[in-house]
């Protein structure tokens, strides 16, 4: 149990010669790793069920089974960590298209849940028209932004536990503004629409009314 951890705190450096070394080592380890990673839950959950104070160290014990799983998102990370340090100084630092954002929706006040009024937020945007997307392909391409903003994000954080800074509210304003132009701009032919329709069933868009929004839109 104890050089399954260690291998996992290998794998979770992202170094990539480290992590093929730890995965080499793992294949001597007799014991099942679903039976180890079944133990381990049990010991975990002792102290719970003894009614004592776990004196244990927060480990993120999951998915010990599937250290070749967990050797591909830690290398992942690796490389986005390495993208983001390439391309920004201080990857925490609003971009340029987000404090775009903050001054055209400056003055406008978020709800008790840091939303923005839709209708408010489309007013200010669509009153700069050099920066709307005019086709399908220019939402995603957008959206494509958003989310690999986050993805570098994400995967900078300082440690497990902490959470990645999101952004603004404006920003996420104008994603929102973004996804609901899906449903608006026509398709200017089938590759688009098929675009979008991937796009809408990955990110799960496609439930509710913004969802009926945008399938009526693709096929109307």
């Amino acid at each position: 149990m104890d050089a399954l951890l260690w291998l996992r705190e290998c794998i979770e450096t992202g170094d990539e010669a480290l992590i093929g070394l730890a995965l080499e080592a793992s294949k001597r380890i007799a014991t099942p790793y679903r039976e180890l990673d079944q133990r381990f839950r049990e010991w975990e959950a002792r102290p719970y069920r003894l009614g004592l104070k776990p004196g244990i160290p927060p480990f993120r014990i999951y998915g010990l089974h599937e250290l070749e799983k967990l050797a591909r998102e830690s290398l992942a990370r690796a490389r986005d960590r390495a993208e983001a340090a390439g391309r920004f100084a201080n990857i925490n630092a609003d971009t340029d298209q987000e404090h775009w954002c903050c001054v055209v929706l400056a003055g406008l006040e978020p709800d008790d849940f840091d939303l923005y009024d839709g209708d408010e937020v489309a007013e200010r945007f669509k009153a700069q028209p050099d920066r709307l997307p005019h086709t399908l392909a220019d939402c995603l391409h957008e959206l494509d932004y958003w989310r690999d903003l986050w993805r570098l994000r994400r995967a900078s954080r300082e440690s497990p536990g902490t959470y990645a800074y999101e952004g603004p509210g404006e920003a996420s304003a104008r994603r929102f503004l973004v996804e609901d132009m899906l449903a608006e701009i026509r398709p200017r032919n089938r590759d688009e629409a098929k675009a979008v329709l991937r796009h809408a069933n990955i990110r799960d868009l496609l439930n509710g009314a913004k969802g009926d929004a945008i399938l009526a839109n693709l096929i109307g």
